[in-house]
């Protein structure tokens, strides 16, 4: 069962490691050189002023079910973040010129990929996008 709840300050740190992934910057349009505090500060101006960035989350027994290795200590309720996603709407990005509308950005921790939680994270959008304008995604014919 995933979960989607919109990202928060403490987030930070998990956003870093997956967007600045060596296979995720494989697929970005537009590799970047990630830096710590460049990302922070990034973060932290954005986080504030965007109401659609959201986290993905799978409960413990989720997880347990792919027979993951599981940390000890933890029940079957508890949530683990296991990616993330952005909606930039067309004045937030140079990248939609034609049309209105917003791009969708996904990424999914290293450690659950191939687990389809890219595809239940798509799946969510109907729920979390309240607008008409179209979206918009880019996804790289390797990137599966």
């Amino acid at each position: 069962m995933l979960n989607i709840r919109r990202a928060i300050d403490s987030d930070c740190n998990a956003w870093f490691r997956w967007w600045g992934d060596v296979e995720t910057q494989r697929f970005v349009g537009a590799p970047i050189e990630l830096t710590w505090d460049r990302h922070v500060k990034w973060f932290a101006e954005n986080i504030a002023k965007n109401d659609d960035w959201y986290v993905a989350e799978v409960k413990l027994d989720y997880l347990i079910q792919l027979d993951y290795l599981i940390q000890d200590g933890c029940d079957g309720d508890h949530l683990v973040p296991v990616g993330a996603m952005r909606i930039e709407q067309a004045d937030q990005t140079e990248r939609l010129s034609v049309q209105p509308g917003a791009w969708v950005s996904i990424v999914v921790d290293p450690k659950w990929r191939g687990t389809g939680i890219g595809s239940s994270m798509l799946l969510a959008l109907p729920i979390l996008w309240k607008s008409a304008a179209p979206l918009f995604a880019k996804i790289h014919r390797l990137n599966t």
